[in-house]
């Protein structure tokens, strides 16, 4: 696999141990909570969808997040030369009408959209971190395509793809050669998923999908949801200080 451990841009690394670390639905693909691997935010956590699960950050911090969201406000993409910003609508999500998605190689060898759009190939020094306003992942354009869908992702890449007036807006302020700022957040809150938790997500390296804590600070959290205390196979990971 290739990692950005130590913040080494595209090292290899030999997998010795995998975890099931989430939940998974029968047809569909990919973890049913959102997905953070090896720096990359490629899969959004469901709004307010409850526990998200385990988190560790490059700086090896590590903490059990809570029922998330991610405001829309704080999903950015901006181009610097002109200064203009749109929102990210999604992350390796179907486009639709009127759209702003961007696609990584997690998506697959390709973004899989129509010829209806634009996209942008963003060339990246790093993944596509959680990275919260006013700070940016940066990335040079590449590559502008128009009508022709269906655009191939490197590794090292993502692709802005639009539809609409978000296209219309894309190119007004993209060209070749052209730095590009990606910035993403987290909202992280207790359970109910009204009270801030105060967890920082920022660069944010991987989770493990997870959706009950029962032990903390040595105190049991008991439950009657029967999706947690009937008998199943199930992965638990404790840790301290």
């Amino acid at each position: 696999t290739i990692s950005w451990w130590g913040q080494s841009w595209g090292q290899r690394n030999d997998v010795i141990v995998a975890v099931n670390g989430d939940f998974f639905s029968s047809g569909v693909p990919g973890p049913t909570g959102g997905q953070i691997h090896s720096g990359w935010y490629c899969k959004r956590f469901p709004e307010f969808g409850g526990w998200s699960g385990m988190i560790w950050n490059l700086d090896r911090g590590v903490f059990m997040g809570g029922c998330v969201a991610n405001p829309a406000a704080k999903q950015i993409v901006k181009y610097v030369a002109t200064g203009q910003t749109q929102q990210i609508r999604g992350v390796n999500t179907t486009r639709s009408t009127d759209d702003l998605i961007l696609y990584t190689h997690h998506q697959g060898l390709s973004t899989q959209t129509d010829n209806t759009g634009v996209e942008v190939l963003v060339e990246l020094p790093r993944p596509l971190l959680i990275l919260p306003s006013p700070n940016m992942v940066t990335g040079i354009v590449r590559e502008i395509r128009q009508n022709q869908g269906s655009s191939l992702i490197p590794f090292d890449y993502v692709v802005i793809s639009a539809t609409g007036s978000r296209a219309t807006t894309l190119l007004a302020n993209v060209s070749v050669g052209a730095e590009v700022g990606f910035s993403q957040a987290v909202a992280d809150y207790q359970p109910g998923c009204s009270t801030p938790f105060g967890h920082d997500w920022t660069k944010a390296y991987s989770i493990a999908g997870g959706n009950f804590i029962y032990l903390a600070d040595g105190v049991y959290q008991p439950t009657t949801n029967p999706g947690l205390t009937a008998r199943h196979p199930r992965t638990a990971v404790a840790y301290n200080n």
